[in-house]
């Protein structure tokens, strides 16, 4: 990854789609470092917590029950907070650095942003897509999932990442973290 600006490769996905494992996979192919930059990491730990999904959640991240789904709504300083985030992995970008992005596009809003801060760069679209019961089985390792996690996670098949751009489309279901990487990375060099 020889470029003067860095590289974006933005994993996107349901919960559970395996983004971060094979970040990090990617991560120890690459030869160049690349900066892995996540969605819940950033939502997590800079938000106050009374933002995120606390006491002031309607201001920030809070959640919300539509037709047996949950939703995740975006107050003003989530918005804002998502804005930030967008444009930093943009100016990482134009500044040498390249990221790999572990994203949910839980809002339309934030492809407009990143087709505004991202304009002009290098940027590689990765769905990683797996089947519901396979997400189910999955979040079930992580934790113990409740209703709630499986109406997420029902949400986010059904209505998510429909109209995204997209590179190249992984099921997680059938190759391992570390092939999708691989097919990731094969990705990489065509672009550069």
């Amino acid at each position: 990854m020889k470029n003067k600006q860095g590289l974006i490769i933005v994993l996107y996905g349901a919960p559970a789609a395996g983004k971060t494992t094979i970040a990090r996979a990617l991560q120890e192919l690459s030869e160049e470092p690349l900066y892995l930059l996540g969605l819940d990491a950033w939502a997590e730990n800079i938000m106050p917590s009374k933002f995120y999904f606390g006491r002031e959640q309607e201001k920030g991240f809070s959640c919300y029950s539509v037709d047996d789904e949950l939703r995740v709504k975006f107050g003003p300083i989530a918005q804002q907070s998502m804005k930030a985030f967008h444009q930093m992995v943009g100016e990482l970008a134009l500044r040498g650095h390249s990221v790999v992005l572990d994203h949910i596009f839980l809002d339309e809003e934030w492809l407009k942003d990143c087709e505004k801060y991202w304009k002009g760069l290098s940027v590689i679209w990765v769905h990683l897509d797996v089947p519901l019961d396979e997400l189910i089985r999955r979040e079930a390792q992580r934790k113990k999932i409740g209703e709630n996690a499986q109406a997420h996670l029902q949400y986010c098949v059904r209505c998510l990442h429909k109209n995204m751009p997209q590179s190249l489309k992984i099921n997680t279901a059938q190759i391992s973290p570390e092939e999708s990487a691989k097919l990731i990375y094969r990705q990489i060099n065509k672009k550069i």
